[in-house]
Parts: structure tokens; sequence; C-alpha cells
């Protein structure tokens, strides 16, 4: 068949995914999931070099305790521990490579681990106090090869951490308002309060092909995010919001006030 214009450019490409997961409960309290993924892209018709890129995600973990419904003799103490704390942590791993289907090399590879989080607690101290607190980590690694022999060219590596914790408390009170000819309106008016505070850091370093570091840089921030918030009836709602945070990187720094007030009024 005669084609329209002069020149054609086809392209085709074949792929295929897998998805697996499962997971168990322990005691009726130790709960655990886990998946595996992996999701292969072929190159069938193209102008150019074929590539076969591989995504693989393994494993995919998740675990979290509860209050056990079964547990010999420590039950009572554990699950009091367990509704104070309330523990969770997760990790999770996943690769990308591609391939050069005409040499047979790989071309690139990367790596990115990430623990999310390491552990994270949630404090539940009376009814209207609560405190969160968590720590992650995650990790990604890059390495690169020269495109026509497949020989070490280059390495990255970025790392970031963050620790984190917030509070939250409120309380409410029912009180009245008198005006003529009206009575007394009542209304319930509700104080929320809340703190976030987060410290972040992350490095990046990269090397050469004879794995000698090229270059590195650190960043650290930090940033503090206080709240209130006022609810005097459905109409008539305001607060006050601030935030602080600092950032230092290798050659500059960073800093950031900032104070926010609003009223919200319906009619």
């Amino acid at each position: 068949v005669e084609t329209v214009s002069g020149t054609t450019n086809p392209n085709a490409t074949e792929g295929v995914s897998y998805d697996f997961g499962t997971g168990f409960n322990f005691l009726g309290g130790f709960q655990t999931t886990v998946k595996f993924r992996r999701s292969i892209s072929r190159d069938v018709i193209k102008r150019g070099d074929l590539y076969e890129d591989i995504s693989t995600s393994w494993p995919d973990l998740s675990i979290q305790i509860r209050p056990f419904k079964r547990l010999p003799l420590i039950k009572g103490v554990v699950n009091k521990f367990i509704d104070v704390f309330s523990p969770r942590t997760g990790y999770s791993r996943s690769t990308r490579e591609r391939h050069d289907l005409g040499r047979d090399f790989v071309v690139s590879k990367a790596t990115a681990t990430t623990q999310n989080p390491v552990l994270s607690l949630n404090f539940k101290l009376f009814r209207s106090l609560s405190l969160t607190s968590s720590y992650s980590v995650s990790k990604d690694e890059n390495e690169e090869r020269n495109r026509t022999t497949g020989a070490f060219q280059s390495r990255s590596e970025s790392v970031r951490k963050s620790i984190g914790g917030s509070m939250q408390y409120s309380f409410s009170a029912p009180g009245g308002l008198s005006m003529p000819l009206f009575g007394k309106l009542k209304f319930r008016s509700t104080v929320n309060l809340s703190l976030d505070i987060k410290y972040n850091t992350a490095t990046n370093s990269t090397w050469d092909a004879a794995n000698v570091l090229t270059s590195s840089t650190e960043k650290n921030e930090i940033e503090i995010r206080p709240d209130i918030s006022y609810t005097f009836s459905q109409q008539i709602k305001g607060g006050l919001s601030m935030r602080w945070r600092d950032s230092d990187t290798s050659d500059r720094k960073t800093h950031l006030r900032e104070v926010q007030i609003w009223m919200e009024i319906r009619f």
C-alpha cells in the first residue's frame, strides 16, 4: 500500500506485568502484608536502538500491631501498651533496569529503598490529646553505563531522612449569649490546637568512571508549624497559623517566617 507521506517512522512495543500479594494475621493483632510487582516493556520496532525496561518491586512490606484478640497470660499488659503507642513500620525496595537488546548489556540501573516509616508511634495520652512521631529513611542509587560499550560511566546516590512529630489537642465548652427580645442564644465553642515539627536531611553524592567522588551536597531543614483554630458557631470561625522554616545547604541558607490570621463569617 502506498504511503501518504514520503517517510514513515513505525514504532511497536510489547509488555507484560505481574502483581502478587499476600498477608497474614497472627493472634488477631500482628498484621503483615507483602507484595511483589514486576513489569517488562520491550521495543519491537523502532528507529534506532531497541531497549527492554524491567521494573521490579520486592518486597513491599508493611507491619502493623493492633490489640491482640488471643494472647495467653500477657494479653492485658501488651494490649494496654499497644493502645497507647500503636506501632507500625514499612519497607519497600524497587529496581529499574534498561537493557540494550542489540548489544546485550545493561545500559542503566536504578535502585530505590524506602523505610516509610522505620517506626511510627501514636500516643493517646488523654481523650482530647494525641501525639504522633515517625522516622523515615529513603535511598536512591543510579548507575549509568556507556551506551556503546556497556562500561561503567558514573554513579549517583541520594539519601533522605525525616523525623517528625505532631501534637493535637481540642476542647469545647457550651455557652450562651443574652439578647433583648430573643432571650438567651445557646452555642458551643470549640478550640483546636496543633503543633507539627519536621526535621529533614538529604545527601546527594556522585562518582565518576574511576569510582572517585566528584561532588557531594548536603541539605538540612527544620520546620515548625503551630496552628490554632476557634469555632464560635457554625457561622463564625477563625484561627491563627504560623510557620518557621530554616534550610541549610552546602552553600546557601534560607529562612522563612510566616503568620496567617483568618476569619470566616457565613450569613
